[in-house]
């Protein structure tokens, strides 16, 4: 008595007699019977494809509401088969599973809003396009281990499993592989050797993970462009993939991590991107082609290698906002396993300084990037860094500014960022004021402000023994600091009938009067009581940040 799945593989035949109006060829008959077998392929599969089919029998079988009667469960089956034709099952709604092994595809595979199960082609060749625009995979969609020359189109496709390339090689640089606004529930995989000679295009497209471990762009012009992608998972550009080309991301959004780790990047440009976890960058191959714009991108954290940072000019950080910010010793310190990261090292402000000023010029005086950075390391409890890097931010603004105004612009953010530096400047006035009151006191250039006591000084006589004498560093101290009153200011002042005195009869110290005149004497107070007004307001400012920390 004949099996059942002998019984199905008999009535199929004569019901694909009676469609065709001829005998079947023994290839035929073979592909009723895997396709009716409740086993897998039987027998090894050789790569042979010395045997040829019709794609319309295919078309018929996967179609026709009678035939599906009779194949199993498992799927219509074919291996080692040449398809001569078109296959056309476009607007098909297939109740079965097509797997096709070590097959060639001579005429194009159309699945344009076709409905069916699972569809699997593994170490196929296809050498006109496949198109499966707005189809529905009930199941999941392989295309595995094959070669193309031709373009694979499935937009606004939706796979309710996965979405496997892996290993497939496209020969063709004109070759494009489009899944525009596709949604796909499980993962998109381009990994285990897949390489490509063209471009890949997803916009818009949704996915559970994009595993692109390994991937290979060919051709230095391909461009792997997902604007608008949507990941429910992890994005990864990693453990050995390289496309030289541009990589676009803008308007995507990752709710997992970006991995961008042992790769060979072109230009990332990730515009207006959002990661809801980590973007890593690190293991860089070619840093000095690579470039990586993150204009307007908002990640949780961002974690690099200063080892592979791109050149200066190459990083665009304008509108990168992070919570966190990590960096990770150099692989060639402490070699991490493959596709992860090294250890942390301790946030630094001068390095972090260092990778804002990698932007290119026009870019790097823009405030963004530094108060993102200032407000990370103040979060991180790095106050002095974050004040550095205000103050770094200030510099670089104000070198648009002409020299003297550069300078005091420069000036007050030095002061800015540790307001108890006027120390140096009241020490350094303090001295210079000192030394000269005390050669102008010296020579009589410092006269008493009572009149009794000056005309006694004016002669040479004694004065009362009440009346404090000049002390040089007092007089000078009370002028600089205005809040601080001793008595010598109020009692001495620059003597406008004195003769000025040089520092020696020599022709070359003649000059040095002037050190010695009433004119310079007077000045120099009056500067002095200015900029000791503005000394002691910056004073007081440190003095109560200090005391409110």
């Amino acid at each position: 008595m004949p099996s059942f799945d002998h019984k199905r593989a008999y009535d199929l035949s004569r019901l694909a007699k009676n469609h065709l109006g001829r005998n079947l060829s023994s290839s035929e008959e073979a592909l009723l019977v895997e396709s009716t077998d409740s086993h897998d392929f039987i027998g090894p599969i050789n790569h042979a494809r010395t045997v040829t089919i019709d794609a319309n029998l295919l078309r018929w079988l996967a179609s026709d509401l009678n035939a599906g009667a009779f194949i199993d469960a498992k799927g219509i089956r074919l291996r080692d088969t040449s398809v001569r034709g078109v296959l056309d099952l476009n607007n098909c709604r297939l109740s079965t599973s097509l797997i096709f092994r070590a097959c060639e595809f001579n005429g194009e595979i159309l699945l344009d809003s076709t409905t069916t199960k699972n569809v699997e082609f593994r170490e196929c060749t296809f050498q006109r396009a496949v198109r499966g625009g707005n189809a529905a995979i009930e199941g999941s969609l392989y295309i595995c281990d094959s070669v193309t020359f031709d373009e694979i189109a499935l937009e606004r496709i939706d796979i309710a499993g996965e979405l496997s390339l892996a290993g497939l090689v496209v020969q063709n640089p004109s070759a494009s592989i489009c899944l525009d606004g596709a949604k796909v529930r499980g993962s998109v995989l381009l990994t285990n050797g897949f390489r490509t000679k063209g471009s890949i295009q997803m916009h818009s497209a949704r996915m559970g993970d994009l595993d692109c471990s390994g991937a290979i762009f060919l051709d230095a012009n391909a461009v792997f462009s997902l604007d608008g992608i949507t990941v429910n998972g992890d994005l990864s550009l990693s453990q050995g993939f390289s496309c030289l080309g541009e990589i676009r991301l803008p308007g995507a959004h990752i709710l997992g991590n970006l991995e961008c780790i042992s790769a060979e990047l072109g230009s990332l440009i990730c515009h207006n991107m959002v990661v809801d976890a980590d973007l890593m960058w690190a293991d860089i191959g070619n840093l000095s082609q690579s470039k990586l714009s993150l204009v307007g991108v908002k990640v949780k954290e961002f974690r690099d290698q200063k080892a592979s940072w791109p050149k200066p000019g190459n990083l665009d950080l304008e509108g990168f906002v992070y919570e966190q910010l990590s960096m990770h010793e150099d692989s060639a310190c402490s070699p991490a396993p493959k596709g992860e990261l090294t250890d942390r090292t301790p946030f630094n402000a001068k390095d972090r300084i260092e990778w804002i000023n990698l932007q290119k010029e026009e870019r790097v005086r823009e405030s963004q990037p530094w108060v993102q950075l200032a407000k990370v390391a103040q979060a991180l409890g790095d106050d002095p860094g974050a004040r550095h890097i205000v103050y770094r931010l200030a510099c670089r603004r104000a070198e648009k500014s002409r020299m003297p105004v550069r300078l005091v612009r420069k000036g007050f953010a030095w002061l800015r960022e540790q307001p108890f530096r006027i120390a140096w400047s009241i020490g350094l006035i303090l001295f210079l004021t000192t030394a000269l009151f005390w050669w102008a006191g010296s020579n009589g250039a410092i006269a008493p402000r009572e009149k009794d006591s000056y005309n006694a000084w004016a002669k040479g006589q004694p004065f009362s023994v009440a009346y404090p004498r000049f002390n040089p560093l007092i007089y000078s101290l009370e002028n600089e600091l205005p809040l601080v009153k001793l008595g010598q200011d109020d009692k001495w002042t620059p003597d406008p009938s004195h003769h000025p005195v040089s520092f020696g009869n020599g022709s070359m110290l003649r000059w040095t009067w002037i050190f010695d005149s009433y004119g310079l004497l007077a000045w120099v107070r009056w500067i002095t009581i200015v900029l000791g007004w503005a000394q002691a307001t910056v004073l007081a400012a440190a003095l109560a940040n200090r005391f409110r920390s």
